[in-house]
């Protein structure tokens, strides 16, 4: 089990969100990029997982590209929650009750 494979997989979920939410409106990283006076491949790298994801990046990016309602709280609360260490990261084992 990798060390930080819980945060990877929220990360890939956000990563997909973001780039499936900017194909659906006709936009490329570049306009994105743009928009938010940052660099194509920070834009690039944030949708394939390549960088870590931050909630203010995360929260400018859905703002610019109007995300349904419901969005962006569900994808800011994945990266908060990536952001967190878990459990076994932090006492250094699984729970007792837990069997590998």
């Amino acid at each position: 089990m990798g060390k930080h494979r819980g945060a990877s997989v929220r990360q890939r979920r956000v990563s997909a969100e973001l780039r499936t939410l900017r194909i659906d409106r006709g936009l490329t990283c570049l306009d994105v990029a743009k928009a938010l006076g940052c660099s194509e491949s920070k834009i690039s790298r944030m949708e394939t997982g390549n960088r870590g994801l931050y909630p203010d990046d995360i929260a400018a990016i859905l703002g610019f590209l109007r995300a349904p309602a419901d969005t962006p709280h569900e994808l800011l609360t994945l990266v908060r929650e990536g952001q967190e260490r878990n459990w076994h990261e932090v006492h250094g084992k699984l729970p007792p009750t837990w069997k590998d």
